[in-house]
């Protein structure tokens, strides 16, 4: 059988035991659509199939404004979409002026439509059985995701799994196989693993990171890159920024923690988790209510006078928490503030609703027994649990159903093991044998019920 993966991100020493063991079981095509990305895997032991867009994309740049957009309209008609541009949100920094901007070139118009002749290309003539597809850019993963329905190809987006090392099959646009069951978790198992979380013996997922490479290893892989100087300079770019970005955490947290107001016992708390500004979880999977601002000023304008709003700053978020923003949220009066750092159990033991995107915190309360309202996709909105919206006009209806909701908490463990029971289990980047297994025996059980 024939797997595809299609590869994003400068990932080569995470992924090379699991390229290695999955080998060992399939003919596995590992795809690529970046030149530097190509020299970077094949420069540590990998033989990636490269998808050249870069002479496509000239040959449309030779192409009229107005023929570049029929070719792009008769695209969108074809699948029934409204736009690219939502594609595009979550492949760049979001700003909003820039992604427009951007969105509006030629360059960004072409690109899209060499993308989509190197991955249909691809799919004809080498027919893959399944694509899987990993973290990585937005655009690239949905359009595959396209054209794989169009040639009725199995597609699956790997997703984290909340308290669990292991990835599982999304439930989401990305994947058209998911919800296969690949052990059986009791509701004793799960109520266990919500425990021992809630503990703190259980921990998001983390990847295992390999050890750094040495001084020799740096230099051949800049040798490798096609633009070294944009290597370099994108290298000390890099590192300047972060340690900026870092110190203004750090300072906006401690700003935070001082100008925290105290919350009167008689009033009620709404918590809102602001969530990292530039992913896809917060641009693309959020019916369109990505401007966390907007929403915080929309909540605490709907909210019931009894209610305080808390926006807890998301700690890796280090571009999206800018002083600017933070300002703008102290001079709301019924909004506090709360650093990054603080403990998330401690906030939800006060906290009476929980208002988010589609925020790992939502699931987080549930376990609680807290009422909460979702305004994104997310691993468990639809599922009974949540009160569901898509237009903030209605979060005031929201808030007043959130006082009577009673979260059903073994509806919430059920869940649990069904996610656990679907889960890749072990580490795409460490040791990998459990997690490849459960891959074999997720594609039999798709072979077997497609018979």
């Amino acid at each position: 059988m024939k797997l595809a993966y299609l590869e994003t991100s400068f990932s080569a020493r995470i992924y090379k035991n699991f390229v290695v063991e999955m080998r060992k079981h399939f003919e596995l095509d590992w795809l690529v659509v970046d030149a530097d990305l190509r020299h970077h895997f094949e420069k540590n032991g990998f033989s990636p199939i490269y998808l050249d867009i870069k002479k496509l994309q000239n040959d449309y740049l030779a192409l009229s404004d107005k023929e570049l957009l029929s070719r792009l309209s008769s695209y969108r008609e074809k699948w029934n979409i409204s736009s690219f541009r939502s594609f595009f949100l979550a492949s760049n920094a979001y700003e909003t002026g820039t992604i427009y901007n951007s969105y509006h070139d030629r360059k960004f118009w072409s690109y899209t439509l060499a993308l989509i002749d190197v991955f249909n290309e691809y799919l004809v003539t080498e027919k893959p059985s399944m694509v899987f597809q990993n973290f990585g850019a937005e655009m690239e993963r949905r359009i595959l995701k396209l054209l794989c329905d169009q040639h009725n190809i199995k597609s699956v987006f790997m997703d984290y799994v909340p308290f669990y090392v292991g990835v599982q099959p999304s439930r989401n646009e990305f994947s058209s196989c998911y919800n296969v069951s690949l052990r059986n978790v009791t509701g004793e198992a799960a109520e266990q693993h919500i425990s021992d979380y809630k503990k703190g013996e259980k921990g998001y997922h983390q990847w295992i990171m390999p050890q750094g490479s040495n001084i020799l290893e740096k230099i051949g892989n800049l040798v490798a890159y096609s633009n070294k100087s944009k290597k370099i300079f994108g290298y000390f770019e890099t590192k300047i920024a972060n340690a900026y970005f870092r110190q203004r955490s750090k300072i906006i947290d401690s700003i935070c923690a001082l100008k925290r107001k105290n919350v009167p016992s008689h009033m009620k708390m709404i918590l809102y988790p602001f969530q990292t500004v530039a992913e896809s979880q917060a641009t693309v999977r959020s019916f369109g209510i990505c401007d966390q601002l907007y929403i915080i000023r929309q909540i605490s304008i709907h909210m019931p006078e009894n209610y305080v709003l808390l926006v807890k700053l998301h700690p890796h978020d280090l571009r999206g928490k800018d002083f600017k923003t933070i300002f703008q949220l102290f001079r709301l009066k019924d909004v506090v503030v709360v650093p990054s750092n603080a403990p998330i159990a401690e906030i939800l033991s006060a906290t009476n609703v929980v208002i988010t995107m589609n925020s790992t915190v939502g699931f987080e309360a549930l376990t609680y027994g807290i009422p909460v309202i979702t305004l994104g996709t997310s691993i468990y909105r639809g599922m009974g649990l949540t009160i569901d919206i898509t237009e903030l006009n209605a979060i005031g209806d929201a808030i007043s159903e959130a006082e009577d909701f009673k979260t059903d908490t073994s509806r919430v463990e059920a869940m649990v093991a069904k996610w656990l029971s679907n889960a890749f289990r072990g580490d795409i980047g460490g040791d990998c044998v459990e997690f490849v297994q459960d891959i074999k025996a997720f594609i039999e059980k798709q072979c077997s019920d497609q018979h």
